[in-house]
Order: C-alpha cells, then structure tokens, then sequence
C-alpha cells in the first residue's frame, strides 16, 4: 500500500463513531497461502498474485487492520482458506478468510505442503492433516486453520468451488466463518454440509472501550 492508503487505513482504524466491530474487504489474501496452481503437478514457491510482497507494506497494512479489531475478508485466490496472519510473530495479526470461488471451473489450487506434515500448534481435533504455523514462500508468518482443496477437478461437483459466509455475533462476541460446497452433501435435515474444517469461530474484536 501506498502512503495515502495507509493515512487513510490509519483514520478508519481510530474512527469507532456508530461502529461496532470493522471488517476489511480485499481482493487477495496479503499471504501465499497455496502450494500448488493450476494442476497438482504446478508447485510455485512464491505467487506475487496474492500480494504478500513486498512484505514491509504488507506487514504495515496489517498492523493497521490489527489496531482497528478487524477480520479480513479476501477472495480471487480460486482457494478457500482461513488463516491467522503473523507479523512479527505467529498469531500476532488478524484473522482472515479467503471465500471460495462460486464457480470454479478453470484454475485449480491447493494447500499442500511439500513435507506432507502438519506446522506447529496445528488446530486440535481438525479433520484437516495440514494445519498450525508455516512460513509461505514470501518469508509470511501464517497458522493455517482451514482449506478446502479440490479433490477431483475432473469432476465440476469436486472442485471446491462454492460461497463464504461471516456472521457476527455481538452477543457472543464472536465471528463464525462458513463455508459451504456449490454442489453440497445434505445432513439427515436436509441442510448441506460444509467443507471440513468449517465452521470457524474467532473472537469478534470491537471500540478500544469494548469489555
């Protein structure tokens, strides 16, 4: 980010007149949260697409959105992920979830770490097998949460296309991030089943006043 745009992220993050929680909307992610592009066999190490770099305006944009209390929101990354951004340290930045494609049919991708392990403090009781910190191939601090690979591109009902949600809930005080398949498996209730790993619950971070 330029100059101007941090002034005027600054000013938001102090400006708390009516607000009761902030969210930041971005077209990508600020972190190179996947491994592989187009096909499985495409291992990139680091994608300039996801504007994770340079690392000192990403690293000052989220200082900023960290201020202010907010979750991001991003999407164009053809891969729903969430993660928590490290700055500094790991944890140490915003939450920020990645919405998956709604249609899919083109551009693949996929969380796949070369080591096939998980990072540290993977999330406890994932059904997911790559979860915890990692560095992407930016030099980025990221703890991996959730990430919904596609399984089969040749079939479009596998493809791990689909939409985001966020819901706020200011009774709680928290954020549930959801994710659901375009093509969904239905519960004995007849309501579709979400990706593993979702959903997502993060705290929900008001004014610098708020208990």
């Amino acid at each position: 980010m330029g100059k101007r745009q941090l002034d005027w992220l600054q000013a938001w993050a102090h400006d708390w007149k009516g607000v009761r929680s902030k969210c930041a909307l971005s077209q990508t992610a600020f972190c190179g949260a996947v491994h592989l592009h187009g096909t499985p066999e495409n291992r990139l190490l680091a994608d300039l697409d996801c504007n994770g770099w340079p690392q000192t305006g990403r690293n000052k944009a989220l200082r900023i959105l960290k201020e202010a209390g907010a979750i991001h929101l991003c999407g164009d990354q053809h891969l729903a992920v969430v993660v928590q951004h490290g700055i500094d340290e790991y944890r140490d930045g915003p939450w920020s979830f990645t919405s998956p494609a709604l249609v899919n049919t083109i551009y693949g991708r996929w969380w796949h770490p070369e080591d096939e392990q998980p990072g540290a403090n993977p999330v406890p009781g994932s059904p997911l097998p790559w979860t915890g910190d990692y560095v992407d191939g930016l030099g980025n601090k990221i703890s991996m949460v959730a990430y919904a690979n596609p399984t089969d591109r040749r079939d479009e009902k596998q493809r791990a296309d689909g939409y985001g949600m966020a819901r706020f809930n200011f009774a709680t005080d928290t954020i549930r991030f959801e994710c659901f398949p375009r093509f969904p498996t239905l519960d004995d209730d007849g309501q579709p089943l979400q990706f593993p790993g979702w959903p997502v619950d993060v705290p929900l971070e008001g004014p610098p006043s708020h208990p």
